[in-house]
């Protein structure tokens, strides 16, 4: 008879599973390169979805434009600033509100837009009080519009202040564009920023430069029909990031106004470096700007001077270009 042999076992002291420390480092690396390849990636796809909503913002202002005047007539006008190309010095109270303010019914601010005195709106009536004097004007210049605004800009309250009113002028021979500032430091409270302006050609309608006249031009309002060069060669509202520190060019020292710096000449062309009186972006190595017939297009900051500071920025120069 077989009799069952039980065996008893007796534990044995394994080594415990883990990382020795060399390993934990080179785990460690791995993901730090990983993390490496991988962060620049993200960001691209951050930078090109912030792209989009920033080419969809100037969309809707071409849009906004166009029925604009479809309801009125003509496009919004320029600036209400002095009747003669003089400086804001010597042009005394003007209204100074900039062809953004006109588009707030047309890109659902309408409760907005109803709050502006009517005088200083009045296309037509020179000697209103300055914008930020009044209140309907002033109140309302401190709401915020995401639709004016470029999502991949520093939206904080810049640190010296916002431009109250931008002119252009005839200084001796030479074109001049002014700005008036304003800041938080002074009383101001903080006024809402814009990133998108209206293009009002190389130097406006000033006397000299006028050939190359654009989309906007002081207490003039256009109409498509005007831009005799077609609405798909002419520039309408470009971006502009405002002036940013010298030491530091992501962050902002003075920014645009939607109320009241709501255009620009094109005739300091465009740079890598952002400027007050230039158009300029938060985007490397271009600036959307709006077309008239609603297109958006990105120019490279190395575009050819002339096309983009006379060809494309004037509405009726005979220079109809090709691709750019």
């Amino acid at each position: 008879m077989k009799r069952l042999v039980t065996r008893k076992s007796h534990p044995v002291n394994l080594p415990r599973a883990g990382f020795t420390l060399i390993e934990l480092l080179v785990v460690i690396a791995i993901i730090a390169v990983l993390i490496a390849l991988l962060l620049p990636a993200v960001q691209q796809a951050r930078e090109s979805a912030r792209r989009t909503q920033c080419r969809n913002n100037l969309k809707q202002l071409a849009l906004a434009a166009h029925n604009f005047e479809s309801t009125n007539g003509t496009m919004p006008s320029g600036y209400l600033g002095a009747k003669d190309p003089i400086s804001i010095t010597a042009g005394g109270n003007q209204s100074y509100v900039s062809p953004l303010v006109f588009l707030l019914p047309f890109i659902d601010q309408a409760p907005l837009y109803a709050t502006l005195e009517k005088d200083q709106i009045n296309v037509a009536l020179y000697g209103q009080y300055p914008w930020f004097n009044v209140d309907g004007c002033y109140n309302a210049s401190l709401n915020t519009i995401p639709g004016f605004l470029c999502p991949s800009t520093n939206a904080k309250v810049p640190q010296a202040g916002f431009f109250t009113r931008i002119n252009e002028y005839l200084n001796g021979t030479s074109g001049t564009i002014e700005g008036r500032t304003g800041s938080v430091a002074s009383g101001w409270d903080p006024v809402a920023p814009t990133n998108y302006l209206g293009v009002a050609g190389y130097f406006a309608d000033i006397s000299g430069f006028d050939l190359y006249k654009g989309a906007f031009l002081k207490r003039h309002p256009n109409r498509f029909g005007d831009f005799l060069d077609g609405t798909s060669n002419t520039l309408l509202f470009g971006e502009a990031v405002g002036d940013p520190l010298s030491t530091n060019p992501k962050v902002l020292n003075y920014s645009h106004t939607w109320i009241g710096s709501g255009m620009m000449v094109t005739g300091y062309g465009l740079s890598s470096t952002p400027a007050w009186y230039r158009f300029s972006s938060a985007h490397d190595g271009l600036v959307h700007f709006a077309m008239g017939d609603g297109a958006v297009r990105a120019i490279s900051i190395n575009v050819d001077g002339v096309l983009f500071k006379q060809y494309l920025a004037g509405a009726a120069d005979g220079h109809v270009v090709g691709d750019f």
